[in-house]
């Protein structure tokens, strides 16, 4: 029951998918991650006893493990993105990404790692369509995700790769924006 309320005291603290450290003696710590609502939050543990230890001993061994974690990173990029819908300062799927990219608007470039997609190009046009396409002016790409790629870093732009299946909700590809023109 103790843990139960643990991990109810804890729901103010752990908004947007912020990162947990737990720490206790082992057999504790497994005890709270079974029954935890956090467990995906979860990336990293402290085993011992901390019943002397200083808050600022916690926090510090915390942070350690925080700093250097890729979860970490990934978790504070995915809650830069829901930070900023609707601020016109982001596009996702890759039509939307392809334009905004093309244009020069692209500061950062989200993705799944192992994401991939055919297309074919119309450079007259600069759009990129999903279907097949077939002009003068169209060139077909086994993958134009690699080509946004290129064109994001040509352009000064950061890439960040994120773990399959985390940014589904944006179809796999979204693009934080220098810039808001919709105004």
């Amino acid at each position: 029951q103790f843990l139960r309320e643990v991990d109810q005291d804890l729901d103010p603290y752990l908004p947007d998918n912020r990162p947990l450290v737990v720490a206790g003696v082992k057999f504790r710590v497994t005890e709270y991650e079974a029954l935890t609502n956090y467990r995906q939050q979860i990336i990293g543990h402290l085993y011992g006893n901390f019943d002397h230890a200083s808050a600022h001993d916690l926090q510090e061994a915390a942070w350690n493990q925080i700093s250097g974690n890729k979860t970490f990173k990934e978790h504070e990029l995915l809650r830069t993105l829901d930070e900023t819908v609707g601020s016109g300062m982001i596009v996702w799927g890759i039509g939307e990404v392809w334009k905004a990219a093309r244009s020069g608007k692209g500061a950062t470039l989200v993705l799944e790692r192992d994401y991939t997609q055919p297309g074919w190009i119309d450079n007259e046009r600069q759009e990129l369509r999903l279907s097949p396409y077939q002009t003068d002016e169209a060139i077909k790409t086994e993958d134009a995700v690699d080509m946004l790629i290129e064109e994001v870093v040509n352009k000064k732009g950061n890439v960040e790769f994120v773990d399959t299946g985390r940014i589904n909700k944006y179809d796999r590809i979204a693009l934080l924006l220098r810039y808001n023109d919709r105004f």
